[in-house]
């Protein structure tokens, strides 16, 4: 007999914040195992950062890799049975604070793109060209900031979903 799966309506939105908080923590991963790829996207700093300090950056990635994960879980446990043997207020807090973190830099950083790519900010960085700056805001207007923008969304849907199907009743 084939397995049959029901999506429920509250269910989407967290399996959406996990992929893009997995996706996050792959490539934060990823750099902090050595690679370089899209490194050159985030910006010049952080390739003067590597090369100056190899472990401290390093573990800096590891650990916002390891935090990303810990997003997953929580916002797993707000969806999966075996979150019930949490408290409440242990998935919800760290739910709302990350979506306080995520929104922001998601909206953030679509405006700032946007103004620095139509000229009305203008393009500064230490030891950067022009042509640098207008890159990484490509990148971070078509990647970075939609990632955070949905990810931030999904949970703060997650969250308040999670918050209404276990609020207690009044007396």
């Amino acid at each position: 007999m084939q397995a049959r799966i029901v999506w429920r309506r509250w269910a989407t939105p967290p399996y959406a914040a996990c992929v893009a908080a997995l996706g996050y923590a792959a490539l934060k991963a990823y750099w902090g195992a050595g690679g370089t790829g899209l490194l050159d996207t985030v910006s010049l700093t952080s390739n003067d950062e590597i090369t100056a300090n190899p472990w401290f950056v390093a573990f800096g990635l590891w650990g916002t890799a390891a935090l990303a994960v810990a997003g997953v879980a929580i916002t797993l446990a707000m969806v999966r049975p075996w979150g019930r043997a949490f408290p409440r207020w242990m998935l919800l807090v760290p739910a709302w604070f990350g979506c306080t973190l995520l929104v922001p830099r998601g909206v953030l950083g679509f405006v700032s793109d946007v103004l620095l790519l139509t000229g009305v900010k203008p393009t500064y960085g230490a030891g950067a060209t022009a042509a640098d700056v207008h890159r990484w805001a490509y990148w971070d207007l078509l990647f970075y900031s939609p990632l955070f923008l949905v990810w931030g969304v999904t949970l703060a849907v997650t969250a308040w979903s999670y918050g209404r199907r276990t609020r207690r009743p009044r007396e």
